[in-house]
């Protein structure tokens, strides 16, 4: 049984959006949804919804984990 995940009510579906779209070339949509993830994430906190949006973060605006571009 497969289960479709709304974009805009799990943080994790956001950020893969984002990394997606960054993969993409595509920086205002990544940017846009992180920040809608770290919205979400703000609102209703999760163990795994804020463990992802970070490293997500982290992996596409720092160069704490190495290159990601």
């Amino acid at each position: 049984m497969s289960r479709t995940v709304a974009v805009d009510t799990a943080s994790f579906a956001l950020v893969a959006v984002a990394a997606a779209a960054e993969a993409a070339g595509r920086e205002q949509q990544s940017d846009d949804r992180l920040r809608a993830a770290r919205e979400l994430n703000a609102r209703a906190p999760t163990y795994y919804g804020s463990a992802w949006t970070a490293l997500v973060r982290i992996l596409l605006h720092t160069e704490l984990l190495g290159a990601c571009r």
